[in-house]
């Protein structure tokens, strides 16, 4: 990626806020950005990285207190550049908060808007599972599996599907 055209194609553009969803190098361009064209700077915080981090292979020598305490440092040094911070639950907005984070923050739900489906009338004949999203430690997929086995022993046709990817596909 070429940095400093992306900046000055971002500076032209000129746009009224600056809104980054990773704490990564392109929400630190995002933090720059903000500050240079002097915008208003939104950050999203999807991820508690300090659960997500701990479990993967590349950090497991760090004791695990060690790494959540510098993820959480680093975490804030981020977003509190934020003018606010958003996370789409209460849950996660209370774990910000308790760990340190003065930006403003509040929950923003990205979930679904049941009132718009309805309740299948006919499943069929067998169970079914469905897990739909990122299959990452933090999201404990590794219970959904397990508790499936204690189904499928009992329900020997029930099938249990999973949709999605990421970092713990290969060990789950």
């Amino acid at each position: 990626v070429d940095w400093r055209r992306l900046e000055k194609s971002l500076a032209e553009f000129d746009p009224d806020i600056v809104h980054f969803h990773t704490p990564g190098s392109l929400g630190l361009l995002g933090i720059r950005l903000a500050k240079k064209l002097k915008k208003p700077l939104v950050g999203t915080y999807h991820t508690l990285f300090s659960e997500t981090l701990p479990p993967l292979p590349m950090f497991r020598f760090i004791p695990g207190g060690w790494l959540r305490r510098g993820v959480w440092k680093v975490s804030n040094k981020v977003f509190n550049q934020c003018d606010i911070v958003t996370a789409p639950t209460q849950v996660i907005v209370d774990e910000l908060v308790k760990h340190g984070l003065k930006s403003k923050v509040r929950a923003l739900s990205n979930g679904i808007e049941t009132r718009k489906f309805w309740a299948k009338k006919d499943y069929g004949s067998s169970l079914k599972v469905l897990y739909v999203g990122r299959v990452s430690y933090e999201k404990n997929v590794d219970v959904v599996i397990g508790a499936f086995v204690r189904v499928a022993r009992l329900i020997p046709e029930a099938k249990l599907v999973i949709v999605g990817g990421g970092p713990a596909m290969g060990e789950l």
